[in-house]
């Protein structure tokens, strides 16, 4: 069932080699729709930034109120106040991180089809490529999925008369694709940009350039990861720099610098152990982020506030705590109606204390 998914979403993947001739820029025109059509969902989360960015003013007089004091006791009371505030303002903080999980099983999706060019481009059976993965896996040892036939492709190539009998019992042949090698390398030819083949792994061309010096593919294949850290780093630093950030304590600071320089550094050490052909789809990703994200701040921008918005919104805080004091107290020299004559007085005790300890509560905190 998955792997029916996976051939239909692939289709213009197919249709882009078809008209290009070239996986790579096929493979850049793929990512370039996706993100066209996950354009609604960040969309969604830009709406949902402007949403918390209106309320800064109100949250920021919550956190000044509170400022100074780090015991648990009173963090729990500003938390309090602020899930108040964004239930009296109908916003969900946890509202933006729905489309967020939504694009993740399909950059998996993307991933599994990128990696599967002879299952979804030359439209082979997972069966063919499994025998294949098998014959790969005894001329170089270990053990190959057909999943991910970037791992081995290349070994077709140099070893083509070991691959060309290749079929599977229901009579599929390797020959009906790629009757010659020549055939098999007008197809390899696609996976080459400015004349680096992006098929192989960056790893072996570090070893390449240590035995055999520099060569456009080795250092070609090695400024892939560079180029993936440096967008992926960039990318981050700008599109944070474009969205709304909200009000963060020391030590959530601290761990966003740290997964600032953690992530690329992870994608880095990836784009070297992987075939190059990612690399250089993680780069167009990271550059089409920066992308949407300047095209979504000119079509919603994030609202701006002056010092006077701020003050305002201390001022209202304060009147509305005044107010709500007000009513308790009058909640509580009320005379008793007829109706409840015979109630007991400890309710009318119970409210007069607890006002008396929300006052000083609350002159400690002012």
């Amino acid at each position: 069932m998955l792997d029916a998914l996976y051939r239909i979403l692939a289709l213009p993947l197919t249709w882009f080699y078809d008209f290009t001739g070239n996986y790579v820029v096929a493979m850049i025109l793929y990512a370039v729709l996706i993100k066209i059509v996950l354009f609604p969902f960040g969309m969604k989360q830009q709406k949902n930034m402007i949403k918390q960015a209106s309320l800064r003013p109100k949250e920021m007089a919550i956190r000044k109120r509170y400022a100074g004091r780090n015991d648990k006791k009173t963090q729990m009371k500003m938390q309090e106040d602020l899930q108040k505030l964004y239930q009296s303002e109908n916003y969900n903080p946890m509202s933006g991180c729905g489309p967020m999980l939504i694009q993740l099983p399909v950059i998996w999706v993307l991933y599994r089809i990128v990696y599967g060019p002879l299952m979804y481009i030359v439209e082979m059976s997972s069966g063919l490529c499994q025998k294949l993965a098998d014959v790969a896996a005894q001329i170089a040892g270990g053990n190959f999925s057909a999943k991910y036939q970037l791992q081995w492709i290349n070994l077709i190539r140099d070893n083509f008369d070991s691959f060309k009998d290749v079929a599977t019992d229901s009579g599929e042949k390797f020959s009906d694709f790629f009757p010659s090698l020549d055939s098999f390398n007008e197809f390899f030819n696609a996976f080459k940009i400015f004349g680096v083949d992006v098929s192989g792994k960056p790893w072996d061309s570090l070893t390449s350039i240590k035995d055999n010096g520099f060569t456009l593919l080795a250092v070609g294949m090695v400024l892939i990861p560079v180029l993936v850290f440096a967008s992926q780093y960039l990318s981050m630093k700008i599109v944070r720099k474009l969205s709304y950030q909200p009000v963060q304590d020391a030590q959530t600071a601290a761990s966003m610098k740290i997964m600032d320089l953690a992530m690329p550094l992870m994608t880095l050490y990836m784009a070297f152990i992987l075939p190059g052909i990612l690399g250089i789809y993680w780069i167009v990703n990271s550059l089409l982020a920066i992308v949407q994200q300047v095209v979504l701040k000119k079509m919603y921008p994030i609202p701006q506030f002056t010092e006077e918005d701020y003050k305002a919104a201390e001022r209202a805080l304060k009147g509305s705590s005044k107010s709500q004091k007000q009513q308790k107290k009058e909640k509580v020299i009320n005379p008793k109606s007829l109706h409840h004559i015979d109630d007991d007085d400890d309710d009318e005790v119970a409210a007069a204390d607890d006002e008396e300890e929300e006052e000083a509560e609350g002159d400690d905190f002012e």
